[in-house]
Protein backbone atom coordinates (compact mmCIF):
# COMPACT_ATOMS: atom_id res chain seq x y z
CA UNK A 1 0.00 0.00 0.00
CA UNK A 2 1.46 3.31 -1.06
CA UNK A 3 0.64 6.82 0.00
CA UNK A 4 -1.88 8.64 -2.10
CA UNK A 5 -0.77 12.15 -3.01
CA UNK A 6 -3.00 14.93 -4.33
CA UNK A 7 -1.74 15.56 -7.86
CA UNK A 8 -2.66 18.79 -9.62
CA UNK A 9 -1.11 18.30 -13.08
CA UNK A 10 -2.44 15.80 -15.62
CA UNK A 11 -1.74 14.68 -19.15
CA UNK A 12 -4.66 15.17 -21.56
CA UNK A 13 -4.91 11.45 -22.39
CA UNK A 14 -8.47 10.20 -21.85
CA UNK A 15 -9.13 7.30 -19.48
CA UNK A 16 -10.16 4.03 -21.19
CA UNK A 17 -13.79 3.13 -20.56
CA UNK A 18 -12.86 -0.22 -19.00
CA UNK A 19 -10.63 1.58 -16.48
CA UNK A 20 -13.46 3.95 -15.55
CA UNK A 21 -15.74 0.97 -14.90
CA UNK A 22 -13.05 -0.71 -12.80
CA UNK A 23 -12.67 2.44 -10.68
CA UNK A 24 -16.41 2.68 -10.12
CA UNK A 25 -16.62 -0.97 -9.07
CA UNK A 26 -13.82 -0.36 -6.56
CA UNK A 27 -15.89 2.54 -5.22
CA UNK A 28 -18.96 0.31 -4.93
CA UNK A 29 -17.08 -2.41 -2.97
CA UNK A 30 -16.62 -0.09 0.01
CA UNK A 31 -18.35 -0.85 3.32
CA UNK A 32 -21.23 1.37 4.38
CA UNK A 33 -23.31 1.71 7.51
CA UNK A 34 -26.02 -0.98 7.40
CA UNK A 35 -25.12 -1.46 3.72
CA UNK A 36 -27.09 1.68 2.83
CA UNK A 37 -24.68 2.59 0.00
CA UNK A 38 -25.96 6.15 0.11
CA UNK A 39 -23.66 7.40 -2.63
CA UNK A 40 -24.10 8.88 -6.08
CA UNK A 41 -21.40 9.82 -8.63
CA UNK A 42 -21.52 12.20 -11.58
CA UNK A 43 -18.71 11.68 -14.11
CA UNK A 44 -17.82 15.01 -15.70
CA UNK A 45 -15.84 15.19 -18.95
CA UNK A 46 -17.31 18.24 -20.70
CA UNK A 47 -15.05 21.27 -20.46
CA UNK A 48 -17.83 23.80 -19.94
CA UNK A 49 -19.20 21.81 -16.99
CA UNK A 50 -15.70 21.58 -15.44
CA UNK A 51 -15.29 25.34 -15.81
CA UNK A 52 -18.52 25.84 -13.88
CA UNK A 53 -17.35 23.34 -11.24
CA UNK A 54 -14.23 25.45 -10.67
CA UNK A 55 -16.47 28.44 -9.99
CA UNK A 56 -18.38 26.36 -7.43
CA UNK A 57 -15.29 25.44 -5.39
CA UNK A 58 -13.70 27.21 -2.44
CA UNK A 59 -10.18 25.80 -2.99
CA UNK A 60 -7.67 28.54 -3.95
CA UNK A 61 -5.28 25.92 -5.37
CA UNK A 62 -7.69 25.41 -8.25
CA UNK A 63 -6.35 28.62 -9.81
CA UNK A 64 -2.77 27.32 -10.01
CA UNK A 65 -3.01 24.87 -12.92
CA UNK A 66 -1.69 25.05 -16.46
CA UNK A 67 -4.81 26.94 -17.47
CA UNK A 68 -3.94 29.81 -15.15
CA UNK A 69 -7.01 31.40 -13.61
CA UNK A 70 -9.24 28.67 -15.05
CA UNK A 71 -7.59 26.12 -12.79
CA UNK A 72 -6.00 22.70 -13.01
CA UNK A 73 -9.33 20.92 -12.46
CA UNK A 74 -10.21 21.64 -16.08
CA UNK A 75 -7.06 19.81 -17.23
CA UNK A 76 -8.13 16.54 -15.58
CA UNK A 77 -9.56 14.12 -18.17
CA UNK A 78 -12.19 12.94 -15.69
CA UNK A 79 -13.75 14.68 -12.69
CA UNK A 80 -16.09 12.74 -10.42
CA UNK A 81 -18.60 14.74 -8.42
CA UNK A 82 -19.10 12.52 -5.37
CA UNK A 83 -22.46 12.88 -3.66
CA UNK A 84 -24.48 11.57 -0.72
CA UNK A 85 -28.10 10.53 -1.17
CA UNK A 86 -29.32 12.14 2.04
CA UNK A 87 -32.78 10.63 1.74
CA UNK A 88 -31.35 7.11 1.62
CA UNK A 89 -29.06 7.78 4.59
CA UNK A 90 -31.57 9.60 6.80
CA UNK A 91 -34.31 7.04 6.22
CA UNK A 92 -32.22 4.56 8.21
CA UNK A 93 -30.29 6.79 10.63
CA UNK A 94 -32.35 9.95 11.05
CA UNK A 95 -30.51 13.26 11.46
CA UNK A 96 -27.13 11.49 11.82
CA UNK A 97 -27.58 9.85 8.43
CA UNK A 98 -25.93 12.72 6.61
CA UNK A 99 -22.70 12.36 8.62
CA UNK A 100 -22.73 8.57 8.21
CA UNK A 101 -23.24 9.03 4.47
CA UNK A 102 -20.24 11.35 4.23
CA UNK A 103 -18.11 8.80 6.10
CA UNK A 104 -19.20 5.98 3.80
CA UNK A 105 -18.42 8.07 0.74
CA UNK A 106 -14.94 8.85 2.11
CA UNK A 107 -14.18 5.11 2.37
CA UNK A 108 -15.51 4.51 -1.14
CA UNK A 109 -13.35 7.32 -2.56
CA UNK A 110 -10.29 5.79 -0.87
CA UNK A 111 -11.03 2.42 -2.52
CA UNK A 112 -11.23 4.11 -5.90
CA UNK A 113 -8.00 6.07 -5.38
CA UNK A 114 -6.09 2.91 -4.43
CA UNK A 115 -7.16 1.21 -7.66
CA UNK A 116 -6.33 4.37 -9.60
CA UNK A 117 -2.84 4.31 -8.09
CA UNK A 118 -2.40 0.69 -9.13
CA UNK A 119 -3.43 1.69 -12.66
CA UNK A 120 -0.78 4.41 -12.78
CA UNK A 121 -3.32 7.20 -12.42
CA UNK A 122 -3.02 10.33 -10.31
CA UNK A 123 -5.87 11.89 -8.37
CA UNK A 124 -6.76 14.98 -6.38
CA UNK A 125 -9.63 15.27 -3.89
CA UNK A 126 -11.34 18.67 -3.50
CA UNK A 127 -13.70 18.93 -0.53
CA UNK A 128 -14.21 22.65 -0.13
CA UNK A 129 -17.14 23.37 -2.40
CA UNK A 130 -20.09 25.75 -2.41
CA UNK A 131 -22.96 23.30 -1.99
CA UNK A 132 -25.65 25.49 -3.52
CA UNK A 133 -23.50 26.48 -6.50
CA UNK A 134 -22.65 22.83 -7.12
CA UNK A 135 -26.34 21.89 -6.92
CA UNK A 136 -27.07 24.37 -9.67
CA UNK A 137 -24.22 23.22 -11.94
CA UNK A 138 -25.09 19.53 -11.62
CA UNK A 139 -28.89 19.91 -11.41
CA UNK A 140 -29.04 18.04 -8.10
CA UNK A 141 -32.36 17.24 -6.39
CA UNK A 142 -32.87 18.67 -2.91
CA UNK A 143 -31.96 15.47 -1.04
CA UNK A 144 -28.55 14.93 -2.70
CA UNK A 145 -25.61 16.48 -0.81
CA UNK A 146 -22.18 17.22 -2.34
CA UNK A 147 -19.22 15.45 -0.72
CA UNK A 148 -16.43 16.66 -2.99
CA UNK A 149 -14.80 16.49 -6.40
CA UNK A 150 -12.24 13.87 -7.43
CA UNK A 151 -9.98 14.68 -10.38
CA UNK A 152 -8.41 11.70 -12.17
CA UNK A 153 -5.90 11.32 -14.96
CA UNK A 154 -2.40 10.24 -15.92
CA UNK A 155 0.14 12.44 -14.10
CA UNK A 156 2.05 15.04 -16.07
CA UNK A 157 5.67 14.09 -16.71
CA UNK A 158 7.10 16.82 -14.45
CA UNK A 159 4.74 16.34 -11.50
CA UNK A 160 6.14 15.52 -8.06
CA UNK A 161 4.53 12.57 -6.28
CA UNK A 162 6.44 13.06 -3.02
CA UNK A 163 4.17 12.38 -0.06
CA UNK A 164 3.91 14.80 2.88
CA UNK A 165 5.41 13.70 6.21
CA UNK A 166 3.30 11.42 8.38
CA UNK A 167 3.03 11.00 12.14
CA UNK A 168 4.57 7.80 13.49
CA UNK A 169 2.25 5.38 15.37
CA UNK A 170 3.90 6.25 18.72
CA UNK A 171 2.37 9.72 18.38
CA UNK A 172 -1.26 8.59 18.19
CA UNK A 173 -1.33 4.99 19.54
CA UNK A 174 -2.66 4.29 23.05
CA UNK A 175 -3.38 1.10 24.98
CA UNK A 176 -6.64 0.46 26.87
CA UNK A 177 -7.57 4.11 27.47
CA UNK A 178 -6.44 7.68 26.97
CA UNK A 179 -3.13 8.31 28.78
CA UNK A 180 -2.92 10.59 31.77
CA UNK A 181 -6.58 10.35 32.76
CA UNK A 182 -7.31 11.34 36.34
CA UNK A 183 -6.73 8.48 38.78
CA UNK A 184 -5.06 6.40 36.09
CA UNK A 185 -1.43 6.60 37.16
CA UNK A 186 -1.32 3.15 38.75
CA UNK A 187 -3.43 1.17 36.28
CA UNK A 188 -2.29 2.59 32.95
CA UNK A 189 -0.22 0.07 30.95
CA UNK A 190 3.31 1.15 30.00
CA UNK A 191 3.82 2.47 26.47
CA UNK A 192 5.04 -0.06 23.93
CA UNK A 193 7.52 0.37 21.13
CA UNK A 194 6.32 0.10 17.54
CA UNK A 195 8.54 -1.57 14.95
CA UNK A 196 8.33 -1.22 11.19
CA UNK A 197 6.29 -4.15 9.81
CA UNK A 198 6.42 -5.94 6.52
CA UNK A 199 3.49 -4.21 4.83
CA UNK A 200 1.14 -5.89 2.37
CA UNK A 201 1.62 -4.08 -0.94
CA UNK A 202 -1.54 -3.34 -2.85
CA UNK A 203 -0.13 -1.16 -5.60
CA UNK A 204 1.20 -2.27 -8.95
CA UNK A 205 -1.00 -5.38 -9.33
CA UNK A 206 -4.52 -4.34 -10.22
CA UNK A 207 -6.01 -7.85 -10.01
CA UNK A 208 -4.77 -8.28 -6.44
CA UNK A 209 -6.11 -4.88 -5.44
CA UNK A 210 -9.57 -5.57 -6.85
CA UNK A 211 -9.54 -9.05 -5.29
CA UNK A 212 -8.86 -7.62 -1.83
CA UNK A 213 -11.61 -5.02 -2.20
CA UNK A 214 -14.10 -7.62 -3.43
CA UNK A 215 -13.22 -10.14 -0.67
CA UNK A 216 -13.88 -7.76 2.20
CA UNK A 217 -16.84 -8.72 4.37
CA UNK A 218 -18.19 -7.57 7.72
CA UNK A 219 -17.21 -10.44 10.06
CA UNK A 220 -18.93 -10.89 13.43
CA UNK A 221 -17.68 -14.39 14.31
CA UNK A 222 -13.99 -15.11 14.82
CA UNK A 223 -11.83 -18.15 15.53
CA UNK A 224 -9.72 -18.46 18.67
CA UNK A 225 -6.51 -18.28 16.64
CA UNK A 226 -4.15 -15.59 17.96
CA UNK A 227 -3.61 -12.57 15.78
CA UNK A 228 -0.30 -12.47 13.87
CA UNK A 229 2.62 -10.74 15.51
CA UNK A 230 2.81 -7.08 14.56
CA UNK A 231 -0.81 -6.86 13.43
CA UNK A 232 -1.38 -3.61 15.32
CA UNK A 233 1.61 -1.90 13.75
CA UNK A 234 0.71 -3.12 10.26
CA UNK A 235 -2.84 -1.77 10.47
CA UNK A 236 -1.73 1.52 11.98
CA UNK A 237 0.98 1.97 9.36
CA UNK A 238 -1.73 1.50 6.76
CA UNK A 239 -3.85 4.11 8.55
CA UNK A 240 -1.04 6.66 8.48
CA UNK A 241 -0.78 6.33 4.70
CA UNK A 242 -4.27 7.80 4.36
CA UNK A 243 -4.67 11.33 3.02
CA UNK A 244 -6.20 13.89 5.37
CA UNK A 245 -7.44 17.47 5.26
CA UNK A 246 -4.42 19.77 5.32
CA UNK A 247 -2.36 16.70 6.35
CA UNK A 248 -3.72 17.26 9.88
CA UNK A 249 -3.91 13.48 10.58
CA UNK A 250 -6.49 14.03 13.29
CA UNK A 251 -6.79 10.38 14.27
CA UNK A 252 -6.11 8.59 17.55
CA UNK A 253 -6.22 4.82 18.11
CA UNK A 254 -6.80 2.98 21.38
CA UNK A 255 -6.00 -0.76 21.40
CA UNK A 256 -8.40 -2.43 23.84
CA UNK A 257 -7.16 -5.60 25.54
CA UNK A 258 -8.48 -5.25 29.11
CA UNK A 259 -11.70 -7.36 29.38
CA UNK A 260 -13.18 -4.79 31.76
CA UNK A 261 -12.76 -1.98 29.26
CA UNK A 262 -14.02 -4.17 26.44
CA UNK A 263 -17.15 -5.05 28.40
CA UNK A 264 -17.91 -1.36 28.96
CA UNK A 265 -17.58 -0.73 25.24
CA UNK A 266 -19.85 -3.67 24.39
CA UNK A 267 -22.45 -2.37 26.85
CA UNK A 268 -22.37 1.01 25.06
CA UNK A 269 -23.25 -0.53 21.66
CA UNK A 270 -26.66 -1.14 20.19
CA UNK A 271 -28.15 -2.96 17.21
CA UNK A 272 -30.85 -1.96 14.78
CA UNK A 273 -32.88 1.17 15.43
CA UNK A 274 -32.95 0.94 19.24
CA UNK A 275 -30.15 3.15 20.57
CA UNK A 276 -31.01 2.74 24.24
CA UNK A 277 -29.37 0.39 26.76
CA UNK A 278 -30.06 -3.32 26.88
CA UNK A 279 -29.52 -4.00 23.18
CA UNK A 280 -25.74 -4.50 22.87
CA UNK A 281 -23.74 -6.15 20.11
CA UNK A 282 -22.57 -9.07 22.27
CA UNK A 283 -20.45 -10.68 19.56
CA UNK A 284 -17.99 -7.80 19.91
CA UNK A 285 -16.79 -9.16 23.27
CA UNK A 286 -15.32 -12.19 21.47
CA UNK A 287 -13.30 -10.28 18.88
CA UNK A 288 -9.57 -11.13 19.38
CA UNK A 289 -8.60 -7.57 18.43
CA UNK A 290 -10.48 -4.36 19.14
CA UNK A 291 -9.38 -0.87 18.15
CA UNK A 292 -11.30 2.23 19.22
CA UNK A 293 -10.75 4.78 16.48
CA UNK A 294 -11.10 8.36 17.71
CA UNK A 295 -10.71 11.80 16.16
CA UNK A 296 -9.02 14.86 17.61
CA UNK A 297 -11.50 17.64 16.86
CA UNK A 298 -9.18 20.29 18.33
CA UNK A 299 -6.60 19.56 15.65
CA UNK A 300 -8.99 20.01 12.72
CA UNK A 301 -11.03 22.73 14.42
CA UNK A 302 -7.94 24.91 14.79
CA UNK A 303 -7.54 24.93 11.01
CA UNK A 304 -11.08 24.59 9.66
CA UNK A 305 -13.29 25.99 12.42
CA UNK A 306 -16.66 24.43 13.33
CA UNK A 307 -16.79 22.39 10.11
CA UNK A 308 -13.39 20.92 11.00
CA UNK A 309 -14.74 19.69 14.33
CA UNK A 310 -18.07 18.42 13.04
CA UNK A 311 -17.11 17.06 9.66
CA UNK A 312 -13.48 16.97 8.47
CA UNK A 313 -12.10 14.97 11.40
CA UNK A 314 -14.68 12.21 10.93
CA UNK A 315 -14.17 12.02 7.16
CA UNK A 316 -10.40 11.77 7.61
CA UNK A 317 -10.94 9.08 10.23
CA UNK A 318 -13.10 7.13 7.79
CA UNK A 319 -10.36 7.16 5.14
CA UNK A 320 -7.79 5.91 7.66
CA UNK A 321 -10.14 3.16 8.83
CA UNK A 322 -10.72 1.98 5.25
CA UNK A 323 -6.95 1.64 4.81
CA UNK A 324 -6.86 -0.50 7.95
CA UNK A 325 -9.73 -2.68 6.73
CA UNK A 326 -8.06 -3.22 3.35
CA UNK A 327 -4.71 -4.08 4.97
CA UNK A 328 -6.41 -6.53 7.35
CA UNK A 329 -8.21 -8.24 4.46
CA UNK A 330 -4.91 -8.56 2.58
CA UNK A 331 -3.49 -10.30 5.68
CA UNK A 332 -6.34 -12.84 5.71
CA UNK A 333 -8.06 -11.19 8.70
CA UNK A 334 -11.72 -10.32 9.06
CA UNK A 335 -13.01 -6.97 10.30
CA UNK A 336 -16.24 -5.29 11.24
CA UNK A 337 -16.88 -1.59 11.75
CA UNK A 338 -19.21 -0.75 14.63
CA UNK A 339 -20.71 2.73 14.59
CA UNK A 340 -23.83 1.93 16.61
CA UNK A 341 -22.85 3.08 20.10
CA UNK A 342 -23.63 5.82 22.58
CA UNK A 343 -20.64 8.18 22.27
CA UNK A 344 -20.76 9.50 25.82
CA UNK A 345 -20.47 6.00 27.31
CA UNK A 346 -17.60 5.05 25.00
CA UNK A 347 -15.78 8.29 25.85
CA UNK A 348 -16.19 7.55 29.55
CA UNK A 349 -14.94 3.96 29.20
CA UNK A 350 -11.86 5.15 27.32
CA UNK A 351 -11.41 8.23 29.55
CA UNK A 352 -11.22 10.52 26.55
CA UNK A 353 -10.60 14.24 26.95
CA UNK A 354 -13.36 16.52 25.68
CA UNK A 355 -11.67 17.30 22.35
CA UNK A 356 -11.18 13.62 21.42
CA UNK A 357 -14.35 11.91 20.23
CA UNK A 358 -14.97 8.19 19.56
CA UNK A 359 -15.58 7.55 15.88
CA UNK A 360 -15.83 3.80 15.28
CA UNK A 361 -14.93 0.48 16.92
CA UNK A 362 -12.96 -1.87 14.67
CA UNK A 363 -13.16 -5.60 15.46
CA UNK A 364 -10.33 -7.74 14.05
CA UNK A 365 -9.69 -11.50 13.93
CA UNK A 366 -9.54 -14.60 11.76
CA UNK A 367 -13.01 -15.25 10.30
CA UNK A 368 -15.09 -18.11 11.68
CA UNK A 369 -17.79 -17.32 9.13
CA UNK A 370 -17.74 -16.69 5.41
CA UNK A 371 -20.84 -14.69 4.56
CA UNK A 372 -21.73 -14.13 0.91
CA UNK A 373 -21.24 -10.74 -0.63
CA UNK A 374 -24.08 -8.39 0.15
CA UNK A 375 -25.93 -6.97 -2.85
CA UNK A 376 -24.53 -3.81 -4.41
CA UNK A 377 -26.59 -1.13 -6.06
CA UNK A 378 -26.15 -1.31 -9.86
CA UNK A 379 -23.62 1.22 -11.15
CA UNK A 380 -26.24 2.35 -13.63
CA UNK A 381 -28.43 3.45 -10.69
CA UNK A 382 -25.84 5.65 -8.99
CA UNK A 383 -23.59 6.93 -11.81
CA UNK A 384 -24.43 9.92 -13.99
CA UNK A 385 -22.77 11.89 -16.82
CA UNK A 386 -22.08 15.63 -16.41
CA UNK A 387 -25.47 16.24 -14.73
CA UNK A 388 -27.62 14.30 -12.30
CA UNK A 389 -30.38 13.79 -14.87
CA UNK A 390 -28.11 12.07 -17.45
CA UNK A 391 -27.21 8.38 -16.95
CA UNK A 392 -23.58 7.34 -17.44
CA UNK A 393 -24.35 3.68 -18.11
CA UNK A 394 -27.27 2.17 -20.00
CA UNK A 395 -28.11 -1.38 -18.96
CA UNK A 396 -26.03 -3.65 -16.74
CA UNK A 397 -22.33 -3.04 -16.15
CA UNK A 398 -20.04 -6.07 -15.93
Amino acid sequence: MQRIVNTRAFRPDPLPEEVVQELLWAFAYAPSMANTQSWEVIAVTERDVKERLVEATLDPLLTLGSNGAQGWLIDAPLVLAVLVDGKRARTRFGPRGSIFGQQDVAMAVQNLRLVALARGLASAWVREVDDEALRSVLNLPWYVEPAGLLALGYPADDVSLEAPPKLSPEEFLHWERWPGAEGDAQSAPPPRSVSEPAQPRLSGDIEKVMDVLARRRSIRAFTDDPLPEGWVTTLLRAATLAPSSGNMQAWEFIIVEDPRVKEKLVAATFTGYHAGPGNPQRWLAHAPGLIAVCVDTKRTGARYGPEGKRYWARVDGAIAVENMVIAATAMGLGTCLVGGFRPEEVAEALRLPEHVRPFVLLAVGYPAEHPPARPRLPLSDVTHRDRFDRPYFVGEVS
